[in-house]
């Protein structure tokens, strides 16, 4: 019995989200959407900055350190913590793309602590992209 409740669970929470969610507005999408929009651009635009910076200016190829960097990559997002990810991160970068003991520790601890570009994108952009359309005010 208890198992079946736990199982339906997620289920009963989605249908009371999408019963309030039918209530809104479409235009409040379509301001989420190009919000949603305008932060995936922005992400893109700066992961493709820093693979042609990698690939230009130290000759590593951008899928060459795509694979050698792609654990720590899977553990930044998933834990959200750069903290959790810098043993992992220095372990790639000293195994997998080969960086000296120095380089890879200087920039785990540098990257770990100023990693904030994509978090200033995601600060920045709200109060610019998600204004209400004049219709739902």
């Amino acid at each position: 019995m208890m198992n079946g409740i736990v199982m339906l669970f997620p289920f009963a929470v989605f249908a009371v989200i999408a019963a309030q969610v039918g209530r809104l507005d479409w235009h409040l999408f379509v301001a989420l959407l190009g919000f949603s929009v305008t932060v995936l651009v922005a992400l893109g635009l700066q992961i493709l900055f820093y693979l042609l910076r990698l690939w230009f200016r130290a000759a590593i190829p951008p899928g060459e350190f795509l694979r050698g960097a792609r654990e720590a990559v899977f553990t930044a997002f998933s834990t959200s913590s750069s903290a959790v990810t810098m043993p992992i991160t220095y372990r790639s970068l000293r195994d997998r793309l080969g960086a000296r003991q120095r380089s890879a520790g200087l920039g785990v601890l540098v990257g770990g602590h100023f990693n904030r570009d994509g978090t200033a994108c995601m600060k920045r952009l709200p109060p610019s992209s998600s204004r209400r359309p004049s219709a739902a005010r």
